[in-house]
């Protein structure tokens, strides 16, 4: 049994997909550089979501990373989208 595939076939189905990473890693904190999601968008994905805050982190904080992302985002506009419903993301 070959069970390679075709990079051809590989590269379709890639391109094709809409490819959804759901939580990217990234530890919440307002002064980071958001330039890192570079590294997404040169492999084509087409959303990521960032978090702002979790349980450790209080709720002044959550809301600084918050606006800090966003602002970022809108700033950036020419390269990242602040999707707000699905029709944005696809």
């Amino acid at each position: 049994m070959n069970n390679s595939t075709d990079f051809n076939d590989t590269e379709e189905i890639y391109t094709q997909a809409l490819v959804w990473d759901a939580h990217a890693g990234i530890f919440p904190d307002s002064g980071i550089d958001l330039n890192i999601l570079n590294e997404w968008r040169e492999n084509r994905v087409d959303y990521v979501s960032i978090n702002v805050g979790f349980d450790v982190m209080d709720w002044q904080q959550t809301l600084t990373t918050l606006a800090a992302y966003r602002n970022w985002v809108l700033i950036n506009d020419d390269r990242f989208v602040l999707a707000r419903t699905i029709d944005e993301v696809v």
